[in-house]
């Protein structure tokens, strides 16, 4: 069965913190400081530079990761490196929309990544 991961995408929002501030204490709450946290890309301040973080809790399996899109960014994608997985394992990617999912291993995630495109 393949393990849930879900994924935010934050389009052309102006403050990158308030969300990471958001989710660590979501997830202080939810895991119990079970999870780890890791930046997908280099941490930047420009309102043109794509960010991205994950959330995993290696006990459960579960986890997620938010990709922030600054409002002056115009690549229209951005892949991700996810990290912590397990390389055999296989895991469920869902937006918190219900538009996407997807079932991809924990190997191809950590090597090749996940490639999230807006228009």
């Amino acid at each position: 069965m393949a393990r849930p991961l879900q994924y935010w995408i934050q389009q052309k929002a102006k403050n990158r913190d308030y969300f990471l501030s958001r989710y660590i204490l979501y997830l202080t709450v939810q895991y119990k400081n079970n999870y780890s946290c890791y930046l997908l890309s280099e941490w930047n301040r420009s309102d043109s530079e794509w960010t991205a973080w994950e959330f995993y809790d290696s006990q459960s399996g579960k986890g997620f990761f938010e990709v922030f899109r600054p409002a002056n960014a115009t690549d229209s994608s951005f892949t991700v490196q996810l990290k912590g997985l397990k390389n055999s394992a296989s895991y469920k990617l869902t937006d918190t929309e219900g538009r996407f999912e997807v079932t991809v291993s924990g190997y191809e995630l950590k090597t090749a990544g996940y490639t999230v495109t807006l228009a």
